[in-house]
This record gives structure tokens, sequence and C-alpha cells, in this order.
């Protein structure tokens, strides 16, 4: 049974710090230490202020590594408007925008990063899709201006299709717009919109060019409020939508970095290097699917609290069968005889041992390798 651990990851409690005003840099890292061996035990990094910032950022990156084998600390990562002396791939401060709660891009795989010299990490990962273009969310607080920023930022072949009376196209924009998150996927917690009531809103929200209706479902639109900010809508080369930072532009990539359940944006500036450019929500592979393959379509994914465990957990439902596993199905072809599918907990990080990018490759996934800088 795979489970959501009670600790807050060391990543979100590290994005979360940097709200917090420091006169000297190394404390956004080093201020942090005693939260993080709280929750994850002593991981083998010492304050030492002799340090320039740069490497302090770079070795907190390569002891989370070390201690977690995840690199989920790419999520506090984010390319802003300010040059940095910095690799792209260490925690960027300044960081503002909601993390998406739903991301499992990467199916929970052990990272396969090597830090090589002079501010370059070495990962694995997957190219899901190339920017084609991009619109920057203006930040509105009313929900008459979130519903006209809906209609600007909606693709024009989302806006086509709803003209016919909908589709595929409009259903995968509005799971974008909310980072995926509906209560069908979380029975339990009535903080999200139903998938019925978001679909209805945002095709009543298109048909009438952004116009607002008390009807409306309010969760929906507080859900796009509190992705937007910070943030462009993009759609990909093949048609694809969703959610990257606002400096992304055309030409940057979609990639699933082994070790990180976010999906980036990842920008080419040589061969073979890249800058990380910030976490993304992109419709369609947030779920592993660019690692373990598409969920069977009579397969659902439910966060659901376990009374009589006390905690958050995982679970997918045949929803013809009524069928639960505890396990996701799709995991079982990766695993050889006398292996555990079960997933293995360091500190507050999980990661599943025998989805090594070795075995992934050896099954037909398309894994490469990025040079961050």
């Amino acid at each position: 049974m795979a489970s959501y651990q009670p600790s807050r990851p060391t990543w979100e409690t590290l994005r979360n710090a940097g709200s917090s005003q420091c006169f000297d840099q190394r404390d956004k890292a080093y201020g942090n230490l005693g939260l993080i061996q709280e929750s994850e035990g002593d991981i083998g990094l010492k304050p030492d202020y002799d340090q320039p910032v740069r490497e302090v950022n770079v070795q907190l990156v390569l002891a989370l590594l070390k201690f977690h084998r995840r690199l989920d600390i790419l999520r506090c990562c984010e390319l802003l408007d300010e040059q940095r002396d910095l690799p792209s791939w260490t925690p960027n401060w300044s960081i503002n925008t909601k993390p998406f709660r739903s991301a499992s891009s990467d199916a929970l795989a052990p990272t396969n990063a090597h830090y090589l010299e002079d501010g370059v990490l070495r990962v694995d990962g997957i190219v899901g899709g190339v920017l084609a273009t991009t619109k920057i969310f203006h930040d509105t607080k009313y929900e008459q201006g979130i519903c006209s920023e809906i209609y600007r930022i909606a693709p024009q072949n989302v806006l086509h299709e709803i003209s016919r009376g909908g589709g595929i196209l409009l259903d995968s924009f509005c799971r974008a717009l909310v980072g995926g998150e509906f209560r069908d996927n979380h029975p339990d917690d009535e903080e999200y919109p139903t998938w019925k009531n978001s679909i209805q809103t945002v095709s009543e929200i298109l048909r009438t060019n952004g116009g607002f209706d008390k009807s409306h479902d309010r969760s929906f639109l507080s859900g796009v409020d509190s992705y937007g900010p910070g943030r462009c809508f993009f759609t990909t080369e093949d048609g694809k939508t969703g959610w990257a930072p606002k400096t992304a532009k055309a030409g940057d990539n979609v990639c699933v970095i082994l070790g990180c359940e976010a999906s980036l944006i990842l920008r080419e500036i040589d061969e073979a290097r890249y800058q990380v450019v910030g976490e993304c929500y992109m419709d369609g592979i947030m779920d592993g699917e660019l690692v373990l393959g598409v969920l069977p379509e009579n397969l659902r994914r439910e966060d659901y609290f376990n009374r009589d465990l006390g905690g958050w957990y995982l679970r997918w439902v045949d929803t013809i069968t009524g069928e639960v596993h505890n396990q996701d199905p799709r995991r079982a072809k990766f695993v050889k005889e006398g292996e555990s599918i079960r997933v293995k907990n360091i500190g507050t990080s999980q990661h599943y041992p025998f989805l090594t990018s070795e075995r992934l490759k050896e099954s037909g996934v398309n894994i490469r390798s990025f040079d961050l800088v």
C-alpha cells in the first residue's frame, strides 16, 4: 500500500522558506537544517559559512540527492527575470508560485544523477513535448477577471471545438487549468471541484467569451486562480496544454526527470546543456504516463483518507467492476522475479528501487541524459 508521508517533504519546507528574510543568503539553506533533521535525520550537511553562497546551494542539493536518491529539490528551482550567479538546478529562494499537488510524473523512480564539475548536474529523463505558444496569466482576485483570463488563454483549437459542443481538447484544457485536481480523484476532500461542475463551468465561460455567472463552480475558479499567478499557459507543438513559469518561451522542453515528481521546463542553451526554467503541469504526463504507460481507461487513481490507519493513501479503482488495487498495476511489468514491488521510504521521500534508468531503457522507455547548468 502506497501512502503519503505524515511529515512535510523537505523540498516543500525549503520552498516555503523562500519568503523569509535573511541578511546572509546562506541562512536560506542552513537556517532550515534543524527542521530537516527533525523529519529526515542527518543528511550529511553541516553549516560552513566559509563557503560561498553558490557552493552552499550546490552542496545542499547534492546532500539531498545522496540521502534520498531523489531530486524533488528541483521543485524549488525557477528561472525568474533576475540574473543569478548560481546553477539553475539549485533552489531559487524568490520562488512564490504554488507547487502542483497532484504530481507523480516520474512514477517515483530513483534518480540517476551525477555531479560532474563546474556546476553541471547530469540527470536522466524523458522529453514530453516542446512549447509552441505561451500566454502569461494576469493575476486577478475577482471571479469575473478569472473568467476573462480563462477565455483569453484558451487555445484556438479549444475555442473551435467548443463551438461544436466540446470534446477531448476541451476536456484536456479543463484538467490543465486546475492541475488535474478534482473531487473524483480526492473523494474525501470537499475542497476540490467535481469534474461535472468544472467542465460545465469552463464550457459556459468559453461560450460567453469569458462571461461570469453566479452558477459557476467557485472552487474551480479558485483552483485556476491558485495556479495561474506567476505562470503562463502553454500549448506544445503537438497540441498538449498546461502551466509553466512565466519566463518559459517557445522552444523550451517539457521533461520528466527521474527522481522528481513534478515535470519540468528545461531550456537548451547549447548542445546537451540545459537550464531548469521551473516545474510545470502538462495534461497527460502527470501520473507517470511517460514512464509506466497510460493508465487503462477503466482505472481511476484516488487519494483517500484511511481512518483506521490515520493517513492519506493511494488506490486504483476499477470503475467497471469496483475492484480496488493498492498498487499501480502498471508497475508490475517492471518487477523481476523475487523483487519486492513495495515502495522504499527514506525520511519524507519515497521511491521504487526497481524503476531504474537501465530497466526503463530495457523496456523501451525513451530515456536520455541532460546536463543541467
